[in-house]
């Protein structure tokens, strides 16, 4: 058995025992009955609301394929990301798996590695960083509320993606810096200075790239502000924030399949017993859960499905 194979292993059996653990602790018929009642109304908008994020994350990709000169559909790239949520859903390493599938989809469309992979580095990058930046701020600002043992555990947490996302970039631009006669690296390292050049050359499209990451990351404390809302939890909006970032940054961590698991315990150990008791702490998190994953998870599958069985182009042009 490969190492890595072994570590997938072992993903998938940390992502059950944590699952099994949360429903263990909790009482099902109070958790079935809360998501049962749940808002209608505010249901729908939550998934507007995912809907949108969705668009504005193909709108991103979309401007820098743009400043790359490389000329793609909107609809191509709304099936680039269902194709890579739908991979990144199965595969515990920092959605390194939905990435790499991505530009798999986007070689299929005559894109080469060396022409996309520059586009993936720079919206990885701007997003990461925004999320970080968005994370430590929330959590600064909590630094006053929390207990000695939950600062430090957030703390280590937070260094450990940053150590992540520190090693990513480092690595892309020593790739960069790298002299070699390889012929795939030299087109990757022309295809990344002419999306740089086109970003420096029109700084609007630059701040235009990093405001789309704020309003996105924004979006998902929002809905978790509205599903708190809609158990009568008052939170203030950095509460709210701080609640959704910390969980997703353990998920970024490559422990399990999408974070499945780490970000439902997580979460439900911030908001218990701080906000709600137990249960209601568990109905919080599936809920968001459903929406801001199971929800982009079922649109994929569904996308992709009728794209292949009806091989209906108009999908993805």
């Amino acid at each position: 058995m490969s190492y890595r194979r072994s570590l997938s292993y072992l993903g998938v059996l940390l992502a059950v025992g944590l699952i099994i653990w949360l429903v263990i602790g909790s009482d099902l018929t109070l958790v079935f009955n809360e998501v049962k009642r749940f808002d209608i109304p505010t249901l729908f908008l939550l998934i507007g609301l995912q809907i949108i994020t969705i668009l504005l994350i193909s709108w991103q990709w979309q401007l820098l394929f743009a400043a790359s000169t490389i000329t793609l559909g909107f609809k191509s790239i709304l099936m680039m990301n269902f194709v890579g949520t739908f991979f990144e859903s199965i595969t515990p390493a920092m959605k390194s798996g939905g990435e790499g599938f991505k530009l798999v989809y986007l070689k299929r469309l005559s894109v080469p590695f060396s022409a996309s992979s520059p586009v993936l580095l720079v919206q990885k990058t701007i997003s990461f960083s925004i999320f970080l930046l968005l994370t430590v701020l929330s959590f600064l600002v909590m630094v006053p509320r929390l207990e000695a043992d939950l600062r430090q555990l957030i703390f280590v947490i937070i260094l450990s993606l940053f150590v992540l996302i520190s090693l990513f970039i480092v690595g892309s631009f020593v790739l960069l810096r790298k002299r070699t006669q390889s012929k795939h690296l030299h087109r990757f390292k022309h295809a990344f200075h002419v999306l740089l050049s086109s970003l420096r050359q029109n700084p609007y499209k630059t701040l235009l790239l990093v405001f789309i990451s704020v309003l996105i990351w924004s979006l998902f404390a929002l809905k978790l502000h509205l599903v708190l809302g809609a158990f009568a939890i008052n939170t203030r909006v950095f509460e709210s924030a701080f609640i959704t970032y910390i969980p997703y940054a353990v998920g970024l961590l490559p422990l399990s399949p999408g974070g499945l698991g780490t970000f439902e315990a997580t979460m439900t150990y911030l908001l218990y017993p701080r906000f709600s008791d137990y249960s209601i702490a568990v109905s919080i998190t599936l809920i968001f859960r459903f929406i801001s994953h199971w929800i982009v998870f079922i649109l994929a599958l569904i996308y992709i499905s009728i794209a292949r069985l009806f091989k209906r182009s108009s999908f993805y042009e």
